[in-house]
């Protein structure tokens, strides 16, 4: 393959880097380089092949691109994906999991079942991020929440959810690096008050978030796990408080979990194809 240089690297007809963006410009290098491949995500020996940088310097920006949320580093694979910060609305990363297949129908049959609004939300490292939403026909709908809004973990339903189900290590670490923003936009929600929520939800199995965010805005919401066990996203219902008393909770609260479970079986069955493949390749 012929190795072209970072200044003249880039899609047909662009100009070369101006002096003085060399960093900025392989940054931009490197990103489109995974986002090229949404699905499959890419090495760091692919990028490495693609962009013609050394090792270490594809490795230190593809590092810096992931603390930004430009792009995730799923492991064990060690691939590099597109990140929810960049997604906007959500459907790169949503195409990345395949969710676009089983989330739809499945927020159209929580809506359905519960008359309320149903979400489904990706976590992006310290942060949740909505993706998708579907409103019931109760006459009244909870739109506290819409497709790229992004919250640190613990705030709301889904958020919540997905802290809790974080081990006690990354609670405490995910709470620390969101100490600023929750002190400057979430003032009501204290560290103290969080890991109370937390254990909370991980006794009753699901998280309520009894309108700390907007009053009277209340949620409920289950936590999703990718096939390697990391925390990947969450399901939850949106209503007004007086939709939402102790017996309601515990009534909407199964329909959550049955979701859950179809989108971590349905997520598993997508790795077979690839397990059995690495397994003839070893071989």
């Amino acid at each position: 393959m012929i190795r072209r240089s970072v200044s003249s690297y880039g899609p047909p007809g662009t100009a070369p880097a101006v002096p003085g963006t060399q960093a900025v410009s392989r940054a931009f290098t490197v990103l489109r380089t995974v986002t090229a491949r949404t699905t499959a995500g890419c090495t760091l020996a692919h990028v490495v092949q693609q962009t013609g940088l050394s090792k270490p310097t594809a490795h230190r920006l593809l590092l810096a691109l992931a603390a930004e949320g430009m792009i995730e580093h799923a492991e064990p694979s060690g691939r590099y994906y597109i990140g929810s910060e960049l997604c906007g609305p959500g459907a790169p990363a949503v195409r990345r999991f395949k969710h676009k297949d089983p989330a739809p129908p499945s927020l159209v049959k929580l809506a359905q079942d519960a008359g309320d609004s149903a979400f489904f939300c990706l976590r992006s490292g310290n942060f949740s991020v909505c993706v998708l939403r579907e409103e019931g026909d109760y006459w009244l709908q909870s739109r506290v929440l819409g497709p790229s809004t992004r919250r640190p973990l613990g705030v709301g339903a889904a958020g919540l959810s997905m802290l809790a189900a974080l081990d006690d290590a990354g609670v405490a670490a995910c709470l620390d690096a969101n100490r600023g923003i929750l002190a400057r936009q979430y003032p009501q929600l204290s560290a103290s008050l969080l890991r109370g929520l937390v254990g909370a939800t991980r006794a009753r199995g699901y998280a309520v978030n009894e309108g700390l965010v907007l009053p009277g805005a209340w949620g409920l919401g289950v936590a999703a796990r990718a096939p390697d066990g990391s925390v990947l996203g969450a399901f939850s219902f949106g209503a007004v408080q007086s939709r939402l008393d102790k017996n309601r909770q515990r009534k909407l609260a199964p329909l959550l979990h049955a979701e859950v479970r179809k989108l971590e079986s349905h997520l598993r069955d997508l790795q077979k194809p690839r397990a059995l493949y690495r397994q003839s390749a070893s071989k």
